[in-house]
């Protein structure tokens, strides 16, 4: 008997008792014997019947939620997982239902890290009328989880709550497609749900580029935009005719003052659209240094009194400027790291993204990286990049590249290699060393293959490597389908998460 039909023959017994209780107010009108004592009975055992009705009801919906394996209708449904160690869990009668849970903020506590342990307050039924609060905290060993698919991740070793959560499709299109999501902490009541977290936004657009300007780093806490602004301003010039154009500079027949140069356009854009006090505020550090400072203002008078507004493509090409200069000051711009394997705007690790174009059949690719992965023995700062290199090409089936590159430029690496002999256009990797002699010519020495190859890799890598912003955010989910106890140590189907531990992957964050 479900809910429903409880409700219904819960309703007809009431009926059915009003219409008896009616008959024997007039029941001195009715020639029935004992008309009385059989009404009596008849209510009794309605009731009788409706109370173990109920609490077979009950004891059937708390046990088919003990210890099933959970699962997902795709695009219907998602599963939040919430890990509770053993002595916890114990905590809970798997037999009762969960009927609310709030964090305990309080208990729950900060430390300087800003790494919080989460408690909970978990509110259970027992039977008709009584509920009771239990306190349990969240196995600090395991992420809180939201699964969307019945596939791609296991759940071996795991004790804890499913949660099974009725949601539209684009929600859970929203919520999959977020990178990184990390739960801090959720409440339930009233088959309601409200999820806090954070997922990391990727910084690919100028709106983002405050959040890198306002980066510090160094022992002195010095800002991105502070830096940038310094580099750039070094080619400035100290005269103020040879800055912008002026009479005199007219005079002498200065046609191409700084500002009109390249350096000069883009510091100029730089100053339009980042503000130094929108950055730093006033009583800027610039004002420290006077030769700096009376730069700046004087750019700053050339673009109030010229009213000059922005190019489109003059910020495409700031944009990328600031994004190389936060790559640098994190040591992620040079061949050397790039074994670190940073997330990618793509939505996967470097190395899964390299390897999934080797994979497609980019044979070229595949070339240089082979070619770029030639142990120099002058470059041994670069073996675990060279070694990176080579488990990707082994796991996506070129391992063989490996061997052809020692074949044809083994050797001393000034020694010169012509790209257009016989040897080099019939070898393995000659799509790969066509590309490099458009740009190094027919020959070469070996040391400018291979750092050609590098180079190559390295304009890919920073096209591709995502910086990223933790955002804040909050969800409604305004149905809880079921809560599910995993006691005891089973495998459960493979699922699809959302977020993942932090020791889950390989692959690193680059955070702003």
């Amino acid at each position: 008997m479900n809910r429903s039909q409880f409700v219904r023959v819960f309703v007809a017994c009431i009926m059915l008792s009003i219409a008896i209780a009616l008959a024997a107010l007039m029941a001195k009108n009715i020639n029935i014997p004992y008309f009385n004592v059989t009404a009596g009975l008849v209510v009794a055992v309605l009731a009788t019947l409706v109370s173990v009705a109920y609490i077979i009801m009950d004891y059937r919906r708390s046990a088919q939620h003990h210890n099933i394996l959970p699962y997902i209708r795709e695009n219907e449904q998602m599963l939040l997982f919430i890990p509770l160690s053993n002595d916890q869990l114990n905590k809970l009668d798997p037999t009762n239902n969960i009927v609310e849970i709030d964090y305990d903020s309080i208990k729950s506590g900060i430390n300087v890290n800003k790494e919080k342990k989460i408690v909970l307050n978990i509110t259970q039924k027992y039977r008709l009328f009584f509920t009771k609060v239990v306190n349990v905290q969240v196995d600090p060993n395991h992420e809180c989880i939201l699964l969307s698919r019945n596939e791609q991740i296991f759940y071996k070793e795991k004790l804890g709550i499913f949660v099974n959560i009725k949601a539209d499709p684009s929600l859970i299109k929203d919520i999959s497609s977020k990178i990184n999501l990390h739960i801090k902490h959720f409440k339930m009541k009233n088959g309601v749900l409200l999820l806090t977290f954070d997922y990391s936004a990727l910084c690919n657009h100028i709106k983002y580029a405050v959040d890198l300007l306002m980066h510090k780093t160094g022992k002195d806490s010095v800002t991105l935009y502070e830096l940038l602004l310094r580099d750039m301003l070094k080619s400035c010039p100290n005269d103020s005719n040879l800055l912008v154009s002026s009479s005199i500079s007219a005079g002498i027949k200065r046609k191409d003052p700084w500002i009109n140069q390249v350096s000069g356009r883009l510091t100029l854009t730089f100053l339009m659209v980042f503000r130094v006090s929108m950055i730093l505020g006033n009583g800027s550090v610039f004002d420290k240094d006077k030769e700096l400072s009376s730069k700046i203002k004087l750019l700053q008078n050339y673009i109030v009194s010229n009213k000059l507004t922005p190019k489109s493509q003059h910020i495409v090409t700031l944009f990328e400027k600031i994004k190389h200069k936060f790559y640098a000051i994190h040591g992620v711009d040079n061949y050397s790291s790039l074994y670190l394997d940073y997330y990618t705007i793509s939505g996967m690790p470097f190395s899964k993204l390299i390897s999934s174009e080797i994979c497609g059949g980019n044979t070229t690719l595949a070339a240089i990286i082979a070619i770029a992965s030639y142990q120099c023995k002058s470059s041994k700062h670069h073996v675990k990049t060279n070694n990176f290199f080579r488990r990707i090409l082994h796991s996506a089936g070129s391992g063989d590249l490996i061997a052809e590159v020692d074949n044809v430029i083994n050797g001393n690496l000034s020694e010169k290699i012509n790209l257009y002999s016989c040897k080099v256009l019939t070898s393995k990797i000659s799509t790969g060393l066509m590309i490099i002699s458009k740009s190094l010519g027919s020959v070469c020495t070996i040391r400018e293959v291979v750092n050609s190859a590098r180079n190559y890799i390295m304009l890919k890598y920073f096209s591709n490597v995502a910086i990223l912003k933790s955002v804040p955010d909050s969800v409604k989910f305004e149905s809880i389908r079921t809560i599910v106890f995993h006691e005891r140590s089973k495998q459960i189907s493979k699922v699809n998460a959302v977020n993942y531990s932090s020791g889950s992957s390989a692959s690193r964050y680059l955070m702003v």
